[in-house]
């Protein structure tokens, strides 16, 4: 089974990727921030001699919800 969208597909099923806008701001506790960035390390590799974190990731959008949960927490971070 091919998709009929192969040269435009942003997923494995063949359908282009609809991101929708949250309709309100969502709040979080620092606690909960802290608690999602921990999930988060999993989708990541650590470098031990540096000590950092790195993400790889095709939605740049992803890796700015990243970088302001970050923020919040009063860490630095960059995409590049």
């Amino acid at each position: 089974m091919f998709s009929d969208n192969v040269l435009g597909a942003d997923n494995q099923q063949g359908r282009p990727q609809v991101l929708e806008e949250p309709s309100e701001t969502i709040r979080q506790t620092p606690r909960e921030t802290e608690a999602y960035l921990l999930g988060a390390l999993h989708d990541g590799t650590y470098n031990v001699g540096r000590r950092t974190h790195r993400f790889s990731q095709s939605n740049i959008e992803w890796l700015q919800i990243l970088q302001g949960k970050l923020a919040q927490l009063g860490f630095r971070s960059w995409i590049y």
